[in-house]
């Protein structure tokens, strides 16, 4: 695997070590297949810990487990009860830190987890009949998954136990959040030396989910990221759909905005994109944009014309002239919100109130530079339709879906900040060589079956290229 973290190395290592046992013939010998499911649960005290669960043969017993781990090498061995089930107690020591790894043999299953607290939990599981595969959707997502391939399943409600100390307090992305974004997710796992691919589908079957919408919602081939410079570290796109725009969030927009978007609507296409953009020693919330496709931009810029011509003076008016032949202006607007008109659940804190037309495209942002930036970068062909890193990313997911979202790990660390807690951060910036090994991360839904396709590609490289430091 390229990428590696110093944070994960405790786990790794406990995880190669069980592996390496389970490999041996003592062990062959009493296991039925080579199946293995790993959890991962919170527990009281607030930690995450797993869970491995085998399939053994009928006739196994504690004993004939007792026999196996001796025979390769672990002679530290002694019985506890669990729940009235007799375990077996194994104390190793993993660089310093000292534990104990608990196993069972339970209904035919071997289970084996550092915490007494989830193996009680796993037990007296057994004797129930409400196990994950009553979770809201989960039944119908395996059912769909793959055959022979390894697997990966989501239980949302689940998650914000386990994410509580992942996130800062924020009302934009919160642990809470994530319990509400669908039923449950399974994905086939592809793994080759450059790439990492899951694919499969989401449930979701509770219309306040948060993608509950991509279940009946339009796919196509998106196309706003042929204008985001090469310097794009973020960007996601979604399919604008007006005919379920509610007047309630009309009224929830500033008066200008809404009215200027209620003029402009006719005139917009259906996708939407915000983007991050990577340039040095600016703050995040300055290079941030929002990427409107229009219909028709000669009606839709007559529109903004009409409405703003009257307010246009000497301070609210840029010019962007790389030369003699190009000039294109850049408006300082009162129609901060605007983005709020097109999409009634947006909470993104970045100021849309600079607006420049071009192309096919209206450009929104609360930066003059970053505006400028991807103009000065369209003209130099200098887009992530022109870079071959992206285009090779690209042709990994499918062509079309109707929400898209790519980023570059290494790159976002400050603007994750903003969301992640200053524990996470700080591991992000400790590695971020590993990171930089990550080329890049998308990730794409599309309506399939009354149901979600989801994708997610993350792409690999051997050597980090550094980023030019220079500006333009």
């Amino acid at each position: 695997m390229l990428f590696r973290s110093t944070a994960l190395e405790g786990f790794n290592r406990k995880l190669k070590y069980l592996a390496d046992q389970l490999n041996r013939p003592d062990y062959q010998n009493i296991l039925d297949g080579s199946r293995a499911v790993i959890s991962f649960h919170a527990t009281a005290d607030g930690r995450v810990r797993p869970l491995l669960a085998l399939a053994v043969r009928s006739d196994v017993r504690t004993g004939q487990l007792k026999d196996a781990l001796r025979s390769s090498g672990i002679k530290n061995v002694s019985d506890t009860y669990t729940s009235g089930v007799k375990a077996l107690a194994l104390p190793y020591d993993n660089n310093g830190e000292k534990d104990t790894l608990l196993a069972a043999n339970v209904s035919g299953l071997l289970l084996f987890t550092p915490s007494a607290e989830l193996m009680k939990n796993a037990i007296s599981q057994t004797d129930r009949d409400d196990d994950v595969r009553t979770a809201p959707g989960f039944q119908r997502i395996l059912q769909s998954s793959g055959k022979n391939e390894d697997k990966i399943f989501i239980v949302y409600s689940s998650l914000p136990s386990v994410l509580d100390s992942v996130f800062r307090s924020n009302p934009v992305l919160s642990a809470e959040k994530t319990g509400n974004i669908a039923g449950s997710s399974g994905c086939d796992i592809y793994i080759n030396n450059n790439s990492l691919i899951l694919s499969g589908y989401t449930e979701s079957t509770n219309p306040d989910d948060i993608l509950y919408r991509y279940k009946s919602g339009a796919a196509k081939v998106f196309s706003n990221y042929r204008i985001l410079p090469s310097a794009t570290v973020l960007f996601e796109s979604i399919i604008f759909d007006p005919s379920k725009q509610s007047s309630q969030a009309l009224r929830k927009v500033p008066a200008q905005a809404a009215g200027l978007a209620g003029a402009m609507r006719e005139y917009t296409g259906d996708e939407i994109t915000k983007a991050y953009i990577d340039i040095r020693s600016k703050p995040v919330s300055s290079n941030s944009v929002i990427i409107y496709e229009l219909k028709n931009r000669p009606y839709a810029e007559k529109i903004f014309l009409d409405r703003f011509s009257s307010s246009i003076t000497e301070n609210n008016i840029i010019f962007f002239r790389p030369d003699d032949q190009i000039n294109i202006p850049v408006y300082l607007t009162p129609y901060k919100g605007y983005v709020s008109a097109f999409l009634e659940n947006y909470t993104g804190t970045i100021s849309d109130s600079c607006f420049a037309f071009y192309d096919n495209y209206l450009i929104t942002g609360s930066s003059y530079a970053t505006i400028s930036r991807i103009l000065y970068d369209n003209i130099l062909n200098k887009t992530l339709a022109n870079d071959l890193a992206y285009r090779d990313f690209e042709s990994s997911l499918p062509s079309m879906s109707g929400y898209f979202f790519y980023c570059v790990p290494s790159r976002i660390t400050a603007y994750l900040s903003e969301f992640l807690s200053e524990d996470i951060i700080k591991i992000m910036r400790e590695n971020r060589i590993s990171l930089g090994k990550i080329q890049a991360l998308g990730y794409q839904l599309t309506p399939s079956n009354d149901m979600i396709y989801n994708s997610l590609s993350v792409q690999f490289r051997d050597e980090i290229r550094e980023e030019s430091a220079t500006e333009w």
